[in-house]
């Protein structure tokens, strides 16, 4: 009973994690990234420009996207090679764009994949092909 209630909460847990991840980045992906326009200046001249703050789309959120999806699709239909693709797509992402918008994704990306860690260690099916009875 104990272990039921604790696949179904760590389940939930991961669902929600990918949904706010996946959220996240769609975000990035339509309404961008900001960015400042600074003029440049010469030395001992006052600034006559504004800066200028902008949001441009950021196309590399699609990493983000695609590895919650796979982690969304691998826990719903139980299929866990699927979710370690999607959870190894997102850490990947994250550790090579650290110094960009891929630090964010870093903790909730580990989290991930401790979640499913835990998940995969109370999802241990009967046989081991689960489709054939």
């Amino acid at each position: 009973m104990v272990k039921i209630m604790i696949k179904t909460v760590i389940k939930a847990a991961l669902l929600l994690l990918a949904i706010s991840i996946a959220g996240f980045a769609i975000f990035l992906l339509i309404r961008g990234a900001p960015l400042l326009s600074v003029p440049v200046v010469e030395e001992n001249v006052p600034l006559l420009e504004p800066v200028i703050t902008y949001e441009r789309p950021y196309i590399p959120a699609i990493f983000p996207i695609l590895g919650s999806v796979l982690v969304l699709w691998g826990v719903l239909i139980k299929k866990m090679i699927v979710a370690w693709l999607g959870a190894a797509i997102l850490v990947v992402y994250s550790v090579l764009f650290v110094f960009s918008w891929g630090g964010i994704f870093l903790l909730p990306g580990l989290i991930l994949v401790a979640l499913l860690l835990v998940y995969q260690f109370f999802y241990q099916p009967k046989h081991p092909h689960p489709e054939l009875g």
